[in-house]
């Protein structure tokens, strides 16, 4: 039996995602080939899911089938079956879950990782994504955290993420600087990641930027808890086992952690002002002035998320440590 499973886009959160589909139907179909259609960039997350595959890599851009488009191989010949290969099985997730959200609005009360599973008439199962980091790569994390001037002396070391591939999600910089500066003061060694060089300079701490995901994923093993809005890492985290701090106000934190166990979140005050026109959390039903567009301006952030002050966030960090320092 050959099953095929076609994720013809990213980024690393939904990829990360697919994940529990891959391992339901390896524990469904022990004895059935796993074939993943997927863009190069993202096969060492399948890599690591601990699931044998057969992997078929699919183009970006225009060259893809568009969102939803039906599974046609005469059309999209990257879509064909190898050579003497027959798919008993086929499973589409580009995309359910933009579908979903896109109909649902406000509405909005499940989380992808539950969609794509009922997409592949796998729900319910264990939905909690695992990226395994292999022993190799988890001594090179520890070299390269030790090349930043971090020893693990005791210290908690807190991961940040502060640019997501979406300004509508993220938090102001400069609400990044003084979060890591306070996360300094209470003894906290930081390091920040980012995919682009360059975006981290005004940042205290150590930095990871522009390494392959294999490292990335790796050091994030490593660390004691990661801050971030609503972006690849946060997913990845769960995935490693790693807890995790989202800040949220595009997106319910409470849907975002459902499958996280080892995750919290905050959001602005529901009484924050709100701009006119905004109600949030918005998914894909954003105002004008949060479409992806307008927020392509350097320093553009989510006007609400804005409203989320560094002292709360850093008081919530203050208290995971304590909580976690106690049940250890």
């Amino acid at each position: 039996m050959n099953i095929r499973l076609v994720r013809e886009a990213g980024g690393v959160g939904d990829v990360v995602r697919v994940l529990p589909v891959l391992a339901a139907l390896h524990a469904r179909n022990p004895d059935a080939k796993l074939w993943v259609y997927a863009p190069e960039a993202f096969k060492t997350i399948y890599d690591h899911g601990g699931v044998p595959y057969e992997f078929v890599p699919t183009p970006m851009g225009d060259q893809r089938r568009p969102r939803l488009s039906p599974l046609d191989a005469e059309r999209w010949p990257y879509l064909k079956a190898p050579a003497d290969v027959t798919f008993d099985l086929s499973i589409d997730l580009y995309c359910p879950g933009f579908d979903y959200e896109l109909r649902a609005g406000h509405d909005t009360d499940k989380d992808r990782i539950q969609l794509f599973l009922e997409a592949a008439n796998l729900w319910p199962c264990h939905a909690q994504p695992h990226y395994y980091v292999r022993d190799d790569e988890r001594a090179a994390a520890r070299l390269f955290i030790m090349q930043q001037g971090i020893h693990k002396d005791g210290k908690p070391l807190i991961a940040m993420q502060p640019f997501s591939t979406d300004a509508s999600r993220d938090w102001p910089e400069a609400h990044w600087v003084t979060l890591a500066n306070g996360l300094r003061e209470l003894g906290c060694d930081v390091i920040s990641f980012d995919v682009c060089r360059g975006r981290l300079r005004r940042f205290p701490g150590a930095q990871i930027a522009g390494q392959p995901l294999w490292l990335a994923a790796a050091v994030l093993a490593e660390c004691d808890l990661l801050i971030s809005p609503d972006s690849g890492l946060f997913h990845l985290a769960a995935a490693v086992d790693a807890p995790a701090l989202g800040l949220f106000a595009q997106q319910r934190g409470d849907i975002m952690a459902r499958f996280y166990p080892r995750h919290d979140w905050l959001s602005p005050d529901p009484r924050a002002a709100t701009p006119e026109g905004c109600r949030w959390p918005c998914y894909w039903n954003r105002p004008w002035f949060c479409s992806r567009n307008t927020m392509r301006g350097v320093g553009v952030t989510c006007p609400v998320l804005a409203q989320l002050l560094p002292d709360v966030v850093l008081r919530r960090v203050d208290s995971l440590m304590r909580e976690r320092s106690k049940a250890a």
